[in-house]
């Protein structure tokens, strides 16, 4: 009989995955909402980043203000 080892890499990806849609929920809702995150979005862009690229640019800002948020609890940094 085999054991099934996907499952456990599963289990482990599973955080990670939902961690990532947040993420990107909220980066959505910010470029619909917020005139700093689409100032921050269109200044990567000018700056010759793809859409995707400046995508992903915003949400590892968002990471990065959310785990301050969580585990640090300091001060937010302005969309620069």
């Amino acid at each position: 009989m085999q054991r099934c080892v996907t499952s456990n890499a599963f289990q482990a990806r599973v955080p990670l995955v939902r961690c990532n849609r947040a993420i990107h929920t909220i980066a959505l809702t910010q470029i619909s909402h917020d005139p700093r995150a689409r100032a921050y979005l269109e200044r990567k862009r000018e700056a010759g980043k793809s859409r995707k690229d400046a995508m992903r640019c915003l949400k590892r800002h968002l990471a990065r203000v959310i785990y301050r948020r969580l585990v640090v609890d300091g001060p937010v940094l302005p969309l620069t």
